[in-house]
Parts: structure tokens; C-alpha cells; sequence
């Protein structure tokens, strides 16, 4: 993500952070911790999971991600402000995780307990389609996917990563006409209201 930040035309100067989950690993930088804001030409690319040049970073197995998740709950201060700011921010994006990889549970019951999710929005989930089930039940494995989810406020956009970032470029564009014309702010009702992956 960082490479592909730095590769764009737009003059930004990403930094790059990983999570300091446990005790072995350096704390932040006190400077970091306390004052860094990220901004639009100077995002930040955080690694909650580790990163791959610092090997004891990364959350790996499932006792990592367990203890990943109690430390998280134990120590407020793990996570930098700017981070939990933006985890608590009205909607979220997970793209890479499994509907049924605990990882992607425990994530995200840990953040609902670590910052204010009240008045959070929708957020979205991009998911592969469902393996074929033997008995051919495909949509009934969708459905009880999509309304697992459902109660956390997920919707589910189903196919691939690169699918899914195609729509969002196009619904962009089509957002970025509107407002040009209608010299806008706000979404339009049809780009609100029409879920991805449908006409």
C-alpha cells in the first residue's frame, strides 16, 4: 500500500507504523504517539497485523490473534490516537479477510469494544463467492452469511477485490459528474441507496 501511494502523481509521502501488540516489540516513537495526524498527502499505511520485514510483528496463528485481541483489550494505549480516531470513523472497509476466518471476528468484536461504534454507518465487507455446497444450497449460504453480518452492520459486496475496486473507481466518477454539475456536496440518492454489485 505504501509503494502503491508513493507510485501515484498526487505528491504523497506516506508513513509507514505496524501495531506493537506485545511487550518484545519497541514501543512507539513518544513524538509519533502523541502529536502525528495523517492528511491527505501524508497518509498513514499502519500494519495492524505486523510487517513482513520484522517477523516477531506479525499476527500469524490463532494464539497470536487471541492474544492480539486480549492485549488490545488490556492496554488502551497500543493502538496510536489517529488510529482508534479513524476505527471509530461512521464506516469501514475490509477487503482480504474471510466471512469465516476467526481472525476477521475477533477483530472486529475487539474494535467494537475498543472505540465508540454508536453512531458508525454501514460499513462494507468484500467477500469471495461461497465454495459450491454439496447439496447446491449456494444461495442459502449466501443469505446466512449476508444476514450474520447484517447484525453487525455489514453489508457484503460479493466477488473479488479488483471487481469491487472497479465499481467504487466507476461510482467515483459518476459521483465526481454529479457534483460538478450540481456543484454538491453529498452523495445522490441513487449512489446512496443502490447496493454494489447490482445495476
Amino acid at each position: 500500500m505504501k509503494r502503491a501511494l508513493e507510485r501515484t502523481d498526487l505528491g504523497k509521502k506516506p508513513i509507514s507504523e505496524y501495531c506493537r501488540w506485545h511487550k518484545a516489540l519497541p514501543k512507539l516513537d513518544n513524538d509519533f504517539y502523541q502529536r502525528y495526524e495523517p492528511d491527505k498527502n501524508n497518509p498513514l499505511v499502519f500494519h495492524l497485523h505486523g510487517i513482513h520485514n520484522i517477523l516477531e510483528s506479525i499476527v500469524l496463528t490463532e494464539d497470536d490473534y487471541l492474544d492480539f485481541i486480549v492485549n488490545l483489550s488490556l492496554d488502551g494505549k497500543i493502538l496510536p490516537p489517529c488510529v482508534l480516531i479513524a476505527l471509530a470513523r461512521p464506516s469501514l472497509l475490509f477487503i482480504g479477510y474471510s466471512l469465516r476466518d476467526i481472525s476477521y471476528r475477533l477483530i472486529h468484536r475487539g474494535f467494537s469494544g475498543l472505540v465508540d461504534t454508536s453512531r458508525r454507518a454501514r460499513s462494507v465487507t468484500v467477500q469471495l463467492e461461497p465454495p459450491p455446497h454439496p447439496e447446491g444450497r449456494f444461495d442459502d449460504a449466501k443469505k446466512y452469511m449476508g444476514d450474520y453480518f447484517q447484525l453487525m452492520n455489514i453489508s457484503v459486496y460479493w466477488g473479488t477485490a479488483s471487481a469491487f475496486a472497479k465499481e467504487l473507481k466507476d461510482r467515483w466518477n459518476m459521483f465526481s459528474l454529479s457534483d460538478n454539475v450540481l456543484h454538491t456536496h453529498s452523495l445522490t440518492p441513487e449512489l446512496c441507496t443502490r447496493p454494489f454489485g447490482n445495476p
